[in-house]
């Protein structure tokens, strides 16, 4: 932030057993805390932009050049299952959530009712982009973004500002076509473009865009099938892509950052033995990464409920690492690693 805040946008679940995955969990509310000294230490979290406001999948969070706030949230409309059943029969696509994480399952006809283990179902309700004109601490606006002809629109990274000043927002349609495209803002968020898309040679997900140039941006996507990443790059702010290649790095979904000394840093999630939390570097804009010297800032972590890194430069070149895990008991929650980069780094 430009007051020198940190803010972080997670989601919270009331716990359950089995934990389910905010796909699956009608109650998921997206939270903000707040750091005024760097980190060291944080407020009380508050909900984002409101408390009703449920059934959200991961949130993003960034600080436009303006100073307003951007808060992207993916959300869901959920229906008790004897009501979906009833709208089902009009013409809505519902889900029906399953016992446990990553369960869920469309209802293609009548015969697929019996899959529901839990007394909810979901349909989709659309892209989001609440607005703050304080820092974060109020929520002015609320716009909903059209991802037509795509019905859904996906992605736990923010939009990034290009040089003329407008925004473009990566996103997957987080289906079985597993489509890239890009949304374009010319009015901070107001308004939307419709998509252009960027990939559909491979089923990728969760994307994550730097800007490396005046109109370089690259361009890396989580790949279910290989747990490899993927990449793309465009040299004209987002116009046109290159395709899709395959990275040396094994992890996901990685987030991007511009380093102050022109480095460019991805962090992604070991969901393999020994679990943790990883990095890597690029000293020529992400045309090479140097994986001899891949980043291991955890290895210690319980199992494969973990990651969703994303990492921000501190004022004096330390690196914060926030991300998810699970405790010793069983309870995820939101984690905090400080590193600081050296020559052995990159």
């Amino acid at each position: 932030m430009r007051n020198g805040h940190l803010l972080v946008a997670f989601n919270e679940s009331p716990p359950r057993r089995p934990f389910l995955h905010p796909p699956d969990e009608p109650r998921t509310l997206c939270l903000v805390v707040r750091s005024t000294d760097e980190g060291s230490t944080w407020g009380e979290p508050r909900a984002a932009p409101g408390f009703l406001t449920t059934g959200v999948e991961c949130p993003s969070i960034t600080q436009l050049d303006s100073g307003e706030v951007l808060l992207i949230q993916w959300r869901f409309a959920w229906f008790p299952l004897e009501t979906a059943h009833k709208r089902a029969g009009a013409g809505e696509e519902f889900v029906v959530a399953g016992s446990g994480l990553g369960e869920a399952a469309p209802i293609a006809s009548e015969a697929d009712w019996p899959l529901a283990k839990l007394p909810w179902a979901r349909t989709d309700a659309g892209l989001c982009c609440s607005i703050s004109t304080d820092d974060g601490y109020t929520w002015d606006k609320t716009v909903q973004i059209s991802t037509a002809p795509f019905r859904r629109g996906y992605s736990p990274r923010p939009p990034v500002q290009i040089a003329d000043g407008a925004l473009l927002l990566a996103v997957a349609s987080h289906d079985a076509r597993g489509v890239l495209y890009t949304l374009r803002s010319t009015d901070r968020g107001r308004t939307w473009l419709p998509p252009t898309v960027v990939s559909d040679s491979a089923v990728l997900s969760e994307p994550t865009v730097a800007r490396v140039g005046a109109d370089r941006l690259v361009l890396l996507a989580r790949h279910d099938a290989s747990g490899f990443l993927f990449q793309q790059m465009s040299t004209d702010a987002g116009q046109t892509w290159t395709r899709a290649r395959q990275l040396p790095i094994w992890g996901y979904p990685a987030h991007l950052l511009s380093l102050s000394d022109g480095r460019l840093m991805a962090v992604y999630g070991y969901r393999r033995p020994p679990f943790g939390i990883r990095a890597c570097f690029s000293q020529d804009a992400g045309e090479t990464w140097d994986m001899r010297h891949e980043l291991v800032i955890r290895d210690d972590l319980r199992n494969t409920n973990l990651g969703y890194p994303t990492a921000v430069e501190l004022s004096d070149g330390r690196i914060l690492v926030a991300y998810y895990a699970e405790d010793s008991s069983g309870v995820t929650h939101i984690v905090g690693s400080e590193i600081r980069l050296n020559s052995d780094t990159a």
